[in-house]
Protein backbone atom coordinates (compact mmCIF):
# COMPACT_ATOMS: atom_id res chain seq x y z
CA UNK A 1 0.00 0.00 0.00
CA UNK A 2 1.12 3.54 -0.71
CA UNK A 3 1.45 5.63 2.49
CA UNK A 4 -0.33 9.00 2.35
CA UNK A 5 0.27 11.17 5.42
CA UNK A 6 -1.60 14.41 6.01
CA UNK A 7 0.68 16.55 8.17
CA UNK A 8 -1.16 18.53 10.85
CA UNK A 9 1.11 21.40 11.88
CA UNK A 10 0.63 23.73 14.84
CA UNK A 11 -1.66 26.37 13.37
CA UNK A 12 -5.24 27.23 12.43
CA UNK A 13 -6.24 24.66 9.84
CA UNK A 14 -8.89 24.83 7.11
CA UNK A 15 -10.89 21.65 7.89
CA UNK A 16 -12.83 21.58 4.61
CA UNK A 17 -9.61 21.59 2.57
CA UNK A 18 -8.15 18.77 4.68
CA UNK A 19 -11.13 16.44 4.82
CA UNK A 20 -12.17 16.97 1.19
CA UNK A 21 -8.70 15.85 0.07
CA UNK A 22 -8.82 12.89 2.46
CA UNK A 23 -12.13 11.89 0.92
CA UNK A 24 -10.61 11.81 -2.58
CA UNK A 25 -8.10 9.16 -1.45
CA UNK A 26 -10.84 7.28 0.42
CA UNK A 27 -12.89 7.13 -2.78
CA UNK A 28 -9.81 5.91 -4.64
CA UNK A 29 -9.53 3.14 -2.05
CA UNK A 30 -13.19 2.27 -2.66
CA UNK A 31 -12.33 1.92 -6.35
CA UNK A 32 -9.37 -0.38 -5.60
CA UNK A 33 -11.39 -2.35 -3.06
CA UNK A 34 -13.91 -3.17 -5.78
CA UNK A 35 -11.35 -3.96 -8.46
CA UNK A 36 -8.40 -5.39 -6.49
CA UNK A 37 -10.15 -6.52 -3.27
CA UNK A 38 -7.72 -4.31 -1.32
CA UNK A 39 -7.25 -0.56 -0.81
CA UNK A 40 -4.17 0.99 -2.39
CA UNK A 41 -3.58 4.03 -0.14
CA UNK A 42 -2.77 3.86 3.57
CA UNK A 43 -4.14 7.20 4.78
CA UNK A 44 -2.93 8.74 8.04
CA UNK A 45 -3.12 12.04 9.86
CA UNK A 46 0.00 12.85 11.90
CA UNK A 47 1.63 15.80 13.61
CA UNK A 48 0.09 18.06 16.25
CA UNK A 49 -3.24 17.66 18.03
CA UNK A 50 -5.35 20.75 17.26
CA UNK A 51 -8.06 22.69 19.05
CA UNK A 52 -9.65 25.71 17.39
CA UNK A 53 -12.93 27.61 17.16
CA UNK A 54 -15.19 27.15 14.17
CA UNK A 55 -18.54 28.97 13.90
CA UNK A 56 -18.66 29.51 17.65
CA UNK A 57 -17.90 25.87 18.45
CA UNK A 58 -14.77 24.03 19.50
CA UNK A 59 -13.16 21.85 16.83
CA UNK A 60 -10.49 19.41 17.94
CA UNK A 61 -8.41 16.94 15.97
CA UNK A 62 -6.28 14.32 17.69
CA UNK A 63 -3.63 12.74 15.48
CA UNK A 64 -0.57 10.53 15.86
CA UNK A 65 2.71 12.28 16.73
CA UNK A 66 5.35 12.45 14.00
CA UNK A 67 7.46 9.87 15.84
CA UNK A 68 4.55 7.42 15.61
CA UNK A 69 4.23 8.23 11.92
CA UNK A 70 7.89 7.27 11.45
CA UNK A 71 7.30 3.98 13.24
CA UNK A 72 4.21 3.28 11.15
CA UNK A 73 6.19 4.01 8.01
CA UNK A 74 8.89 1.57 9.10
CA UNK A 75 6.16 -1.04 9.57
CA UNK A 76 4.99 -0.30 6.03
CA UNK A 77 8.53 -0.84 4.78
CA UNK A 78 8.78 -4.19 6.54
CA UNK A 79 5.43 -5.25 5.12
CA UNK A 80 6.47 -4.19 1.63
CA UNK A 81 9.74 -6.09 1.96
CA UNK A 82 7.84 -9.25 2.98
CA UNK A 83 5.57 -8.86 -0.03
CA UNK A 84 8.54 -8.38 -2.35
CA UNK A 85 10.01 -11.69 -1.12
CA UNK A 86 6.71 -13.48 -1.49
CA UNK A 87 6.25 -14.11 2.24
CA UNK A 88 3.01 -12.15 2.52
CA UNK A 89 0.07 -13.40 0.45
CA UNK A 90 -1.62 -10.04 0.88
CA UNK A 91 0.97 -8.61 -1.52
CA UNK A 92 -0.83 -10.26 -4.40
CA UNK A 93 -3.41 -7.48 -4.43
CA UNK A 94 -0.75 -4.83 -4.94
CA UNK A 95 0.84 -6.95 -7.69
CA UNK A 96 -2.54 -7.29 -9.32
CA UNK A 97 -2.95 -3.54 -9.18
CA UNK A 98 0.36 -2.99 -10.94
CA UNK A 99 -0.51 -5.63 -13.52
CA UNK A 100 -3.42 -3.47 -14.56
CA UNK A 101 -1.03 -0.62 -15.43
CA UNK A 102 2.38 -1.71 -16.75
CA UNK A 103 3.39 1.95 -16.94
CA UNK A 104 2.46 4.80 -14.65
CA UNK A 105 -1.00 6.14 -15.33
CA UNK A 106 0.19 9.66 -16.00
CA UNK A 107 2.47 8.45 -18.81
CA UNK A 108 -0.35 6.54 -20.46
CA UNK A 109 -2.71 9.47 -20.18
CA UNK A 110 -0.23 11.95 -21.61
CA UNK A 111 0.31 9.72 -24.62
CA UNK A 112 -3.10 10.78 -25.95
CA UNK A 113 -3.47 14.19 -24.32
CA UNK A 114 -1.11 17.20 -24.42
CA UNK A 115 0.39 18.25 -21.13
CA UNK A 116 -1.83 20.71 -19.30
CA UNK A 117 -0.47 24.23 -19.30
CA UNK A 118 -0.78 24.62 -15.55
CA UNK A 119 1.40 21.65 -14.69
CA UNK A 120 5.19 21.53 -14.74
CA UNK A 121 6.86 18.15 -14.96
CA UNK A 122 10.56 17.42 -14.57
CA UNK A 123 12.43 14.22 -13.77
CA UNK A 124 13.23 13.73 -10.10
CA UNK A 125 16.50 15.33 -9.07
CA UNK A 126 19.21 13.86 -6.88
CA UNK A 127 17.62 15.14 -3.67
CA UNK A 128 14.59 12.93 -4.17
CA UNK A 129 15.65 9.67 -5.79
CA UNK A 130 12.84 7.29 -6.78
CA UNK A 131 12.97 3.91 -5.02
CA UNK A 132 14.13 0.82 -6.88
CA UNK A 133 11.56 -1.62 -8.23
CA UNK A 134 11.23 -3.70 -5.04
CA UNK A 135 12.20 -0.99 -2.54
CA UNK A 136 9.63 0.18 0.04
CA UNK A 137 7.51 3.13 -1.14
CA UNK A 138 8.52 6.21 0.92
CA UNK A 139 5.02 7.57 0.37
CA UNK A 140 3.41 10.96 0.01
CA UNK A 141 3.16 13.75 2.64
CA UNK A 142 0.38 16.31 2.19
CA UNK A 143 0.34 19.74 3.87
CA UNK A 144 -3.21 21.10 4.22
CA UNK A 145 -4.28 24.74 4.24
CA UNK A 146 -3.50 26.96 7.23
CA UNK A 147 -4.69 30.46 8.11
CA UNK A 148 -2.84 33.77 7.84
CA UNK A 149 -3.67 34.68 11.45
CA UNK A 150 -1.06 32.19 12.71
CA UNK A 151 1.60 32.89 10.07
CA UNK A 152 0.35 29.86 8.11
CA UNK A 153 1.66 27.53 10.85
CA UNK A 154 5.29 28.37 10.06
CA UNK A 155 6.40 29.98 13.32
CA UNK A 156 5.55 27.06 15.63
CA UNK A 157 6.37 24.18 13.26
CA UNK A 158 10.17 23.88 13.37
CA UNK A 159 9.97 20.18 14.20
CA UNK A 160 7.48 19.54 11.39
CA UNK A 161 9.58 21.49 8.88
CA UNK A 162 12.67 19.45 9.73
CA UNK A 163 10.64 16.24 9.49
CA UNK A 164 9.37 17.16 6.01
CA UNK A 165 12.90 17.79 4.76
CA UNK A 166 14.12 14.47 6.19
CA UNK A 167 11.28 12.54 4.57
CA UNK A 168 11.91 14.17 1.20
CA UNK A 169 15.59 13.23 1.45
CA UNK A 170 14.47 9.63 1.99
CA UNK A 171 12.44 9.73 -1.23
CA UNK A 172 8.99 10.83 -0.05
CA UNK A 173 6.95 13.13 -2.26
CA UNK A 174 5.56 16.32 -0.70
CA UNK A 175 2.33 18.09 -1.67
CA UNK A 176 0.75 21.30 -0.42
CA UNK A 177 -2.93 22.22 -0.59
CA UNK A 178 -3.94 25.87 -1.00
CA UNK A 179 -2.04 27.96 1.60
CA UNK A 180 -0.14 24.88 2.73
CA UNK A 181 2.36 26.21 0.17
CA UNK A 182 3.59 28.67 2.83
CA UNK A 183 4.66 25.82 5.11
CA UNK A 184 6.22 23.98 2.17
CA UNK A 185 8.08 27.13 1.09
CA UNK A 186 9.50 27.49 4.59
CA UNK A 187 11.25 24.11 4.21
CA UNK A 188 13.29 25.39 1.26
CA UNK A 189 12.03 22.57 -0.93
CA UNK A 190 10.30 25.00 -3.33
CA UNK A 191 13.55 26.79 -4.18
CA UNK A 192 14.04 26.77 -7.94
CA UNK A 193 10.58 25.32 -8.59
CA UNK A 194 7.31 26.73 -9.88
CA UNK A 195 4.61 26.81 -7.20
CA UNK A 196 0.97 27.76 -6.66
CA UNK A 197 -1.26 28.81 -3.77
CA UNK A 198 -4.59 30.56 -3.31
CA UNK A 199 -4.66 33.65 -5.54
CA UNK A 200 -5.80 35.80 -2.60
CA UNK A 201 -2.62 34.93 -0.71
CA UNK A 202 -0.36 35.99 -3.60
CA UNK A 203 0.77 39.31 -2.10
CA UNK A 204 1.56 37.81 1.32
CA UNK A 205 3.40 34.87 -0.27
CA UNK A 206 5.55 37.15 -2.41
CA UNK A 207 6.35 39.28 0.64
CA UNK A 208 7.54 36.26 2.66
CA UNK A 209 9.20 34.39 -0.22
CA UNK A 210 10.10 36.95 -2.92
CA UNK A 211 12.68 34.65 -4.50
CA UNK A 212 10.19 31.87 -5.32
CA UNK A 213 8.50 31.44 -8.72
CA UNK A 214 4.85 31.75 -7.70
CA UNK A 215 2.35 31.23 -10.52
CA UNK A 216 -1.04 32.28 -9.05
CA UNK A 217 -3.04 31.20 -12.12
CA UNK A 218 -1.99 27.57 -11.85
CA UNK A 219 -4.17 24.81 -10.43
CA UNK A 220 -1.42 22.17 -10.02
CA UNK A 221 2.38 22.14 -10.20
CA UNK A 222 4.57 19.02 -10.16
CA UNK A 223 8.37 19.15 -10.08
CA UNK A 224 10.89 16.69 -8.67
CA UNK A 225 8.45 15.04 -6.28
CA UNK A 226 7.05 18.36 -5.03
CA UNK A 227 3.42 19.25 -5.75
CA UNK A 228 1.47 22.44 -5.03
CA UNK A 229 -2.17 23.36 -5.60
CA UNK A 230 -4.07 26.58 -6.06
CA UNK A 231 -6.79 27.73 -3.69
CA UNK A 232 -9.82 26.01 -2.20
CA UNK A 233 -11.27 23.41 -4.61
CA UNK A 234 -7.98 23.37 -6.55
CA UNK A 235 -6.72 21.15 -3.74
CA UNK A 236 -9.15 18.48 -4.91
CA UNK A 237 -7.77 18.78 -8.43
CA UNK A 238 -4.30 18.06 -7.04
CA UNK A 239 -5.63 15.05 -5.13
CA UNK A 240 -7.25 13.77 -8.34
CA UNK A 241 -4.02 14.43 -10.24
CA UNK A 242 -2.07 12.29 -7.77
CA UNK A 243 -4.69 9.53 -7.85
CA UNK A 244 -4.53 9.53 -11.64
CA UNK A 245 -0.74 9.36 -11.53
CA UNK A 246 -0.66 6.28 -9.29
CA UNK A 247 -4.03 4.60 -9.85
CA UNK A 248 -4.89 5.54 -13.42
CA UNK A 249 -7.41 7.69 -15.23
CA UNK A 250 -10.29 5.35 -14.49
CA UNK A 251 -9.79 5.65 -10.73
CA UNK A 252 -9.47 9.44 -10.93
CA UNK A 253 -12.67 9.70 -12.98
CA UNK A 254 -14.45 7.51 -10.46
CA UNK A 255 -13.41 9.86 -7.64
CA UNK A 256 -14.35 12.95 -9.67
CA UNK A 257 -17.80 11.59 -10.46
CA UNK A 258 -18.48 10.42 -6.91
CA UNK A 259 -17.45 13.81 -5.47
CA UNK A 260 -18.69 15.90 -8.44
CA UNK A 261 -15.34 17.57 -9.12
CA UNK A 262 -14.42 19.17 -12.46
CA UNK A 263 -11.36 17.00 -13.10
CA UNK A 264 -9.90 18.96 -16.03
CA UNK A 265 -10.07 22.46 -14.55
CA UNK A 266 -6.69 23.96 -15.41
CA UNK A 267 -6.54 27.57 -14.21
CA UNK A 268 -7.45 29.76 -11.23
CA UNK A 269 -7.49 32.84 -13.46
CA UNK A 270 -11.28 33.05 -14.00
CA UNK A 271 -11.78 33.19 -10.22
CA UNK A 272 -9.16 35.81 -9.36
CA UNK A 273 -10.47 39.12 -8.01
CA UNK A 274 -7.76 41.67 -8.77
CA UNK A 275 -7.85 44.22 -5.94
CA UNK A 276 -5.07 46.49 -7.11
CA UNK A 277 -2.10 45.43 -4.92
CA UNK A 278 -2.20 48.55 -2.76
CA UNK A 279 -0.48 47.06 0.29
CA UNK A 280 2.56 49.32 0.12
CA UNK A 281 3.74 52.69 1.48
CA UNK A 282 4.27 54.70 -1.71
CA UNK A 283 1.48 57.28 -1.64
CA UNK A 284 2.30 58.75 -5.06
CA UNK A 285 1.99 55.32 -6.72
CA UNK A 286 -1.17 54.54 -4.77
CA UNK A 287 -2.70 57.77 -6.07
CA UNK A 288 -1.88 56.66 -9.61
CA UNK A 289 -3.51 53.29 -8.94
CA UNK A 290 -6.70 55.08 -7.90
CA UNK A 291 -6.44 57.29 -11.00
CA UNK A 292 -6.20 54.21 -13.26
CA UNK A 293 -9.27 52.65 -11.63
CA UNK A 294 -11.26 55.89 -12.00
CA UNK A 295 -10.32 56.23 -15.71
CA UNK A 296 -10.66 52.63 -16.79
CA UNK A 297 -12.42 53.68 -20.00
CA UNK A 298 -9.58 55.97 -21.11
CA UNK A 299 -6.66 54.96 -23.31
CA UNK A 300 -4.01 55.34 -20.65
CA UNK A 301 -0.28 55.32 -21.35
CA UNK A 302 2.72 54.98 -19.07
CA UNK A 303 4.01 58.36 -20.27
CA UNK A 304 0.74 60.06 -19.23
CA UNK A 305 0.93 58.53 -15.75
CA UNK A 306 4.58 59.46 -15.36
CA UNK A 307 3.83 63.10 -16.24
CA UNK A 308 1.01 63.19 -13.68
CA UNK A 309 3.54 62.02 -11.06
CA UNK A 310 6.15 64.54 -12.21
CA UNK A 311 8.59 61.74 -12.97
CA UNK A 312 10.34 60.52 -16.07
CA UNK A 313 9.06 57.26 -17.57
CA UNK A 314 11.98 55.09 -16.40
CA UNK A 315 11.89 56.21 -12.77
CA UNK A 316 8.10 56.01 -12.65
CA UNK A 317 8.10 52.47 -14.10
CA UNK A 318 10.73 51.28 -11.61
CA UNK A 319 8.95 52.84 -8.66
CA UNK A 320 5.56 51.52 -9.77
CA UNK A 321 6.84 47.96 -10.15
CA UNK A 322 8.68 48.09 -6.83
CA UNK A 323 5.43 49.04 -5.10
CA UNK A 324 2.92 46.83 -6.95
CA UNK A 325 5.14 44.03 -8.34
CA UNK A 326 3.67 44.77 -11.79
CA UNK A 327 4.90 46.98 -14.62
CA UNK A 328 2.56 49.96 -15.20
CA UNK A 329 1.35 48.63 -18.58
CA UNK A 330 0.57 45.22 -17.08
CA UNK A 331 -1.22 46.86 -14.16
CA UNK A 332 -3.40 48.92 -16.52
CA UNK A 333 -4.34 45.75 -18.42
CA UNK A 334 -5.22 43.89 -15.21
CA UNK A 335 -7.45 46.74 -14.01
CA UNK A 336 -9.21 46.97 -17.38
CA UNK A 337 -9.75 43.20 -17.58
CA UNK A 338 -11.15 43.16 -14.04
CA UNK A 339 -13.56 45.93 -15.02
CA UNK A 340 -14.58 43.95 -18.11
CA UNK A 341 -15.19 40.82 -15.99
CA UNK A 342 -17.50 42.71 -13.66
CA UNK A 343 -19.45 44.18 -16.57
CA UNK A 344 -19.92 40.70 -18.06
CA UNK A 345 -21.08 39.44 -14.66
CA UNK A 346 -23.57 42.21 -13.89
CA UNK A 347 -24.90 43.49 -17.22
CA UNK A 348 -26.32 42.11 -20.46
CA UNK A 349 -23.92 44.14 -22.62
CA UNK A 350 -22.26 42.36 -25.53
CA UNK A 351 -18.52 41.92 -25.99
CA UNK A 352 -18.05 44.98 -28.19
CA UNK A 353 -19.92 47.24 -25.78
CA UNK A 354 -17.82 46.09 -22.83
CA UNK A 355 -14.63 46.39 -24.90
CA UNK A 356 -15.33 50.06 -25.68
CA UNK A 357 -16.24 50.83 -22.07
CA UNK A 358 -12.85 49.61 -20.82
CA UNK A 359 -10.89 51.56 -23.42
CA UNK A 360 -10.21 49.12 -26.29
CA UNK A 361 -11.18 49.44 -29.95
CA UNK A 362 -9.66 46.30 -31.52
CA UNK A 363 -11.91 43.26 -30.93
CA UNK A 364 -9.18 40.72 -31.76
CA UNK A 365 -6.65 42.34 -29.42
CA UNK A 366 -9.25 42.59 -26.64
CA UNK A 367 -10.21 38.92 -26.97
CA UNK A 368 -6.56 37.81 -26.92
CA UNK A 369 -5.71 39.94 -23.89
CA UNK A 370 -8.82 38.84 -22.00
CA UNK A 371 -7.99 35.18 -22.63
CA UNK A 372 -4.38 35.74 -21.55
CA UNK A 373 -5.32 37.42 -18.27
CA UNK A 374 -8.55 35.59 -17.36
CA UNK A 375 -7.94 32.16 -18.84
CA UNK A 376 -11.27 32.17 -20.72
CA UNK A 377 -12.47 34.00 -23.81
CA UNK A 378 -14.92 36.88 -23.21
CA UNK A 379 -17.85 34.77 -24.45
CA UNK A 380 -16.82 31.81 -22.26
CA UNK A 381 -16.56 34.05 -19.21
CA UNK A 382 -19.87 35.74 -19.94
CA UNK A 383 -21.62 32.38 -20.36
CA UNK A 384 -20.14 31.06 -17.13
CA UNK A 385 -20.61 34.03 -14.79
CA UNK A 386 -23.31 36.29 -16.25
CA UNK A 387 -26.39 36.86 -14.08
CA UNK A 388 -28.70 35.79 -16.88
CA UNK A 389 -27.22 32.28 -16.75
CA UNK A 390 -27.99 31.78 -13.07
CA UNK A 391 -30.75 29.26 -12.22
CA UNK A 392 -34.10 30.72 -11.17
Amino acid sequence: MKPVTFLIADGVINPSCLFSAVEVFEKANDFHQTRDQQPYYRIRLAGTTLKQNIAGSLFSLQVAPLDDADEAHQADQAEKADQAHGTDPAGKADQAHRAHQPEKADQAHRADQPEKADQVHQPAGPANTAPAANAPDPGLIILPSFGEQDDFAIRKSKKALDWIVRQYAKGAEIASLCTGAFLLAATGLLDGKVCATHWQAEAHFRKLFPELDLQPSKIVTDQQGIYTAGGAVSSLNLALYIVEKYSGREAALYCAKMLQIDIDRNSQSPFILFDGLKDHKDDAIRNMQHYIEQHVGDRLTVDQLAIRCAMDRINFSRRFKRATRLAPADYIQRIKMEAAKRKFESTSKNISEVMYEVGYVDVKAFRQLFKKVVGLTPSEYKNKFSQRHRPH
